[in-house]
């Protein structure tokens, strides 16, 4: 898929500063809806929560990038479920 490779060559050695979230997760919807591929229901919601996410958080600040704020929170957990996580770190 010439559109997958197109959207992860993107990603492939930028810097984190420059990689803009809401369009990676928008090109990846974007896919996924073209080719009628199947999703899990609380991936895609997971997506398009961190879509309105970032847009919110760039009226406030249109500087911020919520992937390089979220890497702590990834480097924490990609070791554990996500449960186990929220429930040892109180993340909700």
């Amino acid at each position: 898929m010439k559109e997958l490779k197109d959207l992860f060559c993107v990603i492939n050695g930028a810097d984190l500063d420059d990689l803009d979230g809401m369009k990676l997760l928008a090109g990846m919807l974007g896919i996924i809806r073209n080719y009628r591929m199947k999703l899990d229901g609380e991936f895609a919601t997971l997506i398009t929560n961190m879509m309105v996410l970032e847009a919110m958080a760039k009226d406030i600040d249109p500087q911020i990038n919520i992937l390089k704020c979220a890497i702590p929170y990834f480097s924490y957990i990609k070791d554990q479920t996500f449960v186990e996580a929220v429930a040892e770190k109180s993340l909700v």
